[in-house]
C-alpha cells in the first residue's frame, strides 16, 4: 500500500503521528493539489484501489481516533481541503462537502440546475466561516461551454457564479477558483478573450462578494498577447502566489516562473532561485508572507525539482535541504504560521518531508511507529 495525505498537518511535530502512515488498504495514494492545513492531527486524502472494484478512489479523513471513510454516493471521493472546524470539501463526481466530524456526503449544486440538473465539478477550497469555492461545468442552450468558477455560501448548496475575463464567439471559456481567505477573497485563474480571441490564462482575484474580478499582472506575453498565469493560494492580507510565464521582449517562447501578487496591487513579482530565474511555481503562502514552492533545473541532462522558500517581501528564494543527496528531487506543498514546510523528498527512498524554519529537512517516514 502506498498512501499520501492530500492535506498535510503542519501545526506541531506531534500532530503528524496519527495521520502519516495510516493503513487504508489501497494501492496508490493521490497527492492532491497543495492546500491549507488543519490542526489537531487531522488530515485528508484519497486512495486508489485495484480491488474489489478496479479504479475505485476512496476518500479518507485521518485523526487521533483513526481512519474514517468519506461517503461517496456510489462514485469516487476526492477531498481537497479542510478548515479549522473540520469541514471537508472536494468531489464525489459532483461538488461535495463533508461536515465536521462526520462522513455523510452533501452534494452541492451547479449553475444549470433548472435545465440540466447536477453537473460535474469540484470544491477546491473552504474558509473557516464555511464559505467554499471551486468550479462546475457550464451549459448554454444544452451545449457545454466550459468550466466556471463558483462559490458556495456557508451551509448552502446553491452555486454562485464568479465573473470571468470574457468568452469566445461561442460563449466558451474556463475559470477556476483555487483558494479563499477568511475575508472571502478568492484567487484562481480565468481564460482571457479579447474581441473573442483567446490570449491565454490569467491569474485573477475575486472580491469578497464575488461581484468583481480583478485580472492580476503577468511577467510578459508573446507578441500576440498570449501568456499563462495562475494563482494557487491567498493569505489573510490578500497576497497570493502561483506562477506566470516570463517572456523576453519579442520572444515567442518563455518560461513558467513562480510569482507573487501583493494584496494591495496587481503587479506580478518573479520569485527566483539564488542562481537566477528557473522554471517553477509557488504553491502556498502563510500570513507572515512566506511563500513556498519548487523550481526545476537539468543536472546532467536529467530534470530535477527542488523545494524552495521565499521569505516575506523577498524575491530571491532559499533552497530547502535534501539530506545531502546530489540526485534528490524535492517538492514543497504547504507552510504553516510557524514557518514549518511539508512536502516530499525522493532520493534513494520516497519520503514525506518536513522542513524546519531554518530549512533543515526531517524525514517524516522515520517518525512512523513500525508497529
Amino acid at each position: 500500500m502506498l498512501g499520501f495525505l492530500s492535506t498535510l498537518v503542519a501545526t506541531a511535530r506531534a500532530s503528524y503521528l496519527p495521520v502519516i502512515g495510516a493503513d487504508t488498504g489501497g494501492r496508490f495514494g493521490y497527492l492532491e493539489e497543495p492546500g491549507p492545513t488543519a490542526g489537531n492531527g487531522v488530515g485528508i486524502g484519497s486512495v486508489y484501489r485495484a480491488s474489489p472494484t478496479p479504479g475505485t478512489v476512496t476518500g479518507y479523513r485521518w485523526d487521533v481516533n483513526g481512519t474514517a471513510v468519506l461517503e461517496s454516493g456510489g462514485h469516487y471521493a476526492r477531498p481537497y481541503a479542510i478548515n479549522d472546524a473540520g469541514t471537508i470539501v472536494g468531489a464525489a463526481r459532483y461538488p461535495a462537502r463533508w461536515d465536521a466530524g462526520g462522513t455523510a456526503l452533501t452534494v452541492l449544486g451547479g449553475l444549470d440546475m433548472g435545465t440540466v440538473g447536477l453537473t460535474a465539478g469540484e470544491v477546491r477550497t473552504v474558509n473557516n466561516a464555511g464559505t467554499s469555492a471551486g468550479f462546475v461545468e457550464k451549459y448554454q442552450d444544452g451545449r457545454f461551454v466550459g468550466l466556471r468558477a463558483v462559490r458556495w455560501s456557508a451551509g448552502q448548496t446553491s452555486a454562485e457564479p464568479l465573473d470571468g475575463l470574457g468568452t469566445d464567439a461561442n460563449g466558451d471559456t474556463d475559470t477556476f477558483a483555487n483558494s479563499i481567505n477568511s475575508s472571502g477573497i478568492i484567487v484562481g485563474s480565468a481564460r482571457k478573450h479579447v474581441a473573442g480571441m483567446d490570449v491565454g490564462t490569467r491569474a485573477v482575484r475575486w472580491n469578497s462578494d464575488g461581484a468583481d474580478v480583478t485580472e492580476l499582472g503577468v511577467l510578459g506575453t508573446m507578441p500576440t498577447g498570449y501568456t499563462e498565469a495562475l494563482a494557487y493560494r491567498v493569505n489573510e492580507a490578500g497576497t497570493s502566489v502561483g506562477y506566470s510565464w516570463r517572456f523576453e521582449a519579442g520572444a515567442s517562447s518563455g518560461k513558467r516562473v513562480a510569482a507573487r501578487w501583493d494584496g494591495s496591487g496587481t503587479a506580478a513579482t518573479a520569485l527566483v532561485h539564488p542562481d537566477g530565474i528557473k522554471t517553477g511555481s509557488a504553491v502556498d503562502i502563510n500570513n507572515a508572507g512566506t511563500a513556498i514552492g519548487s523550481v526545476e533545473e537539468y543536472v546532467d541532462a536529467i530534470q530535477r525539482q527542488h523545494a524552495m522558500r521565499w521569505d516575506a517581501g523577498q524575491a530571491i528564494g532559499v533552497p530547502l535541504g535534501e539530506f545531502g543527496s546530489a540526485n534528490a528531487n524535492s517538492l514543497a506543498l504547504a507552510i504553516n504560521e510557524d514557518g514549518i514546510t511539508v512536502g516530499s523528498i525522493t532520493d534513494e527512498n520516497v519520503s514525506a518531508a518536513m522542513w524546519l524554519p531554518d530549512g533543515t529537512p526531517v524525514r517524516l517516514n522515520s517518525l512512523i511507529d513500525p508497529a
